[in-house]
């Protein structure tokens, strides 16, 4: 379950991922993890220096 939110948030078809290798699945929940984790450090930063 958490995979397929990281392929969601890494823009990939999850339909075409489906048939896909295990590998290429994870690489891409690899990448939506890092634009997920980014955004949430973004978010975290923003509040810290808000005055």
């Amino acid at each position: 379950m958490l995979k397929h939110f990281f392929i969601l948030c890494s823009g990939a078809d999850a339909d075409i991922l489906a048939n896909s290798s295990v590998g290429e699945q994870n690489k891409y929940a690899g990448i939506g993890a890092t634009v997920f984790f980014t955004g949430i450090s973004s978010f975290v930063r923003t509040i810290l220096n808000s005055p």
